[in-house]
């Protein structure tokens, strides 16, 4: 009885931290899924109120791909960034904004993407025109950060 007594000691602190590493797992789900979720917001917010300041600090330090229609523009400081977007913005005005999806992909750094519906209407038109506005990101440092964006008609 004491070598079972002995075994059942020992599974103990193994039982625990299976079920201690389980709940953090969990728990780390749910922030992540968490600050997705508040990226996309914050993301929409910022497109749907041409709040360029506000998109420029959830834009990567480090650079990020800048395409329109099939022309890209690789490793663009937020500054650039930001001004392509306001250059994209001329002549048009900004209606809805809607998230259509945001998907935690996962790896390592963490990343996931998220799509807007974008409805526009050009300057001297009244059709509204919907597009699609694809943004990557990127985990670091406990946040997302937006490493792409594509616009697409």
């Amino acid at each position: 009885m004491s070598r079972l007594g002995g075994r059942a000691r020992r599974a103990r602190p193994v039982i625990l931290l299976a079920v201690v590493a389980t709940t953090l797992a969990l728990a780390t789900a749910d922030v992540m899924a968490q600050t997705l979720e508040n990226t996309a917001s914050a993301v929409a917010a910022a497109w749907a109120n041409s709040s360029l300041r506000d998109l420029e600090a959830l834009l990567d330090p480090a650079g990020s791909l800048f395409e329109v229609e099939g022309r890209e523009h690789i490793a663009l400081t937020p500054s650039r960034v930001v001004a392509a977007v306001a250059d994209l913005r001329r002549g048009h005005v900004s209606g809805n904004v809607r998230v259509v999806r945001a998907v935690d992909v996962g790896g390592e750094p963490n990343q996931a993407f998220l799509e807007l519906a974008w409805d526009t209407i050009e300057d001297g038109t009244s059709e509204p025109h919907e597009r699609r506005v694809y943004f990557g990101l990127t985990m670091r440092g406990g946040r997302f950060w937006i490493t792409e964006i594509r616009i697409f008609s």
